[in-house]
């Protein structure tokens, strides 16, 4: 019975750091360069011209409608129903080419390979996609931490490194965050260290955020992790 209220503070503890994340590209979007290409390009609102640019920083990773809203309504005393958020994508779909934005369902929404191929001609990107699609989203996938597309994209949150770790390791997220020393579980949490150190997160905050771990532990794994790689 204890273990229920905790896993929901943690996820509390996610949703609250990816709505500070979507902000702060939010903040970044607002007066840039590439809304108002956007804008003139697709003929968005403000408002829909910003959230696309956060879709575009997103790449293949989904973003919850809960965070959007927050993000996009922070300055509104009374935000408005999600139904608000769906009705701007709707609007956004008529103006991008077919498929452009996809539903992850119970999520969220994701650009896919087509709605990033017309951000790229807009801006003149050379946009480099996987052949293989991305297992949650079923988008081509394009790894915001692997150095694939060619801006200069703010970093994935821990959430979604995790996320992206437990499903190539065949494990749970709750499992990394866990107490098991299990090596089929050890090992993916120390290459979810590695790779959210590699994205300039202390090791404090991967500690705290990953089962409230010392940021010693996190070092030493991702030490393990760096030298089972070079041994392969």
């Amino acid at each position: 019975m204890i273990a229920q209220p905790i896993e929901a503070a943690r996820r509390i503890e996610d949703l609250e750091f990816e709505v500070r994340s979507l902000k702060a590209e939010l903040g970044r979007a607002a007066d840039g360069e590439r809304v108002a290409k956007w804008r003139q390009a697709f003929g968005f609102t403000q408002m829909q011209a910003a959230l696309f640019d956060i879709f575009v920083n997103r790449g293949d990773h989904p973003s919850a409608k809960g965070a959007l809203l927050d993000a996009l309504y922070d300055d509104h005393d009374d935000p408005p129903e999600p139904k608000v958020l769906d009705v701007m994508v709707c609007q956004m779909r008529k103006k991008l080419p077919p498929g452009a934005i996809s539903t992850v369902w119970g999520l969220g929404y994701v650009l896919t390979g087509a709605g990033r191929e017309a951000a790229g001609k807009v801006m003149g990107w050379n946009i480099a996609v996987h052949d293989k699609p991305n297992a949650r989203t079923g988008a081509p996938a394009l790894s915001l931490w692997r150095g694939v597309w060619s801006p200069v994209l703010p970093r994935p949150m821990m959430s979604e490194i995790i996320a992206d770790v437990a499903h190539r390791g065949g494990v749970k997220v709750a499992d990394i965050k866990g107490a098991s020393t299990a090596r089929r579980v050890a090992e993916p949490r120390q290459e979810f260290y590695s790779l959210a150190l590699r994205e300039g997160f202390a090791s404090t905050q991967i500690g705290a955020f990953c089962g409230r771990r010392d940021h010693s532990t996190v070092l030493s794994g991702a030490a393990q992790h760096a030298k089972r790689v070079s041994a392969q």
